[in-house]
């Protein structure tokens, strides 16, 4: 239900909006120390509504950044990796129909080389918690930061303000972002 009624809140926003929306976004995730001592910052083309990050994108790469793009595993059911991304880089369409890197292209990274995780969601709260789409694929793959001994990629979710709530129950399996980012406040978490 939540789910549904999020997609609808972030589909829903003018265009005009979403533009600015994302201005703002990049440059506050941009102001953000750990972003500025990253050197490889995953991050994802926006898909179903979710808040662009190509103005983001395109600091990191001015400022010397390297960027990777999820990529859903075919041949491991619910398993994401991270390959390396350049604007002009053929992409394809997974089955979810999110563009990644075209596979004779890529160039995976391991999950432990990310500095950061530009990371969407469907709604937050103030204590880190994320509402994902359902797949499990970033709880999956960031699963070693449970252990609170890594302290490395730093998970940064980015939303619209509009989809924040009061509070997400959670499960053990959840893994909590350490920022979240939206077009109108930074939430350390």
């Amino acid at each position: 239900m939540l789910r549904k009624r999020m997609r609808d809140v972030r589909k829903r926003l003018p265009e005009r909006t979403r533009l600015s929306s994302a201005r703002l976004l990049g440059m506050r995730v941009s102001r953000l120390k750990c972003f500025r001592r990253s050197n490889l910052i995953a991050c994802y083309l926006p898909a179903d509504g979710e808040i662009d990050v190509r103005p983001l994108i395109l600091t990191a790469l001015q400022n010397n950044k390297r960027v990777a793009l999820p990529v859903v595993d075919r041949n491991v059911p619910g398993r994401m990796r991270f390959a390396n991304w350049v604007p002009g880089m053929p992409e394809t369409r997974n089955q979810y129909g999110i563009r990644e890197p075209l596979r004779g292209n890529r160039r995976f990274v391991a999950t432990g080389e990310l500095d950061m995780v530009i990371v969407p969601l469907l709604a937050f709260d103030a204590q880190g918690n994320r509402l994902g789409m359902g797949g499990g694929y970033y709880d999956r793959c960031f699963s070693f930061l449970s252990s609170r001994i890594v302290k490395r990629p730093t998970l940064v979710g980015v939303a619209y303000e509009a989809q924040k709530v009061d509070r997400l129950n959670t499960e053990a399996w959840d893994i909590p972002l350490s920022w979240v980012v939206t077009n109108a406040a930074t939430y350390r978490c």
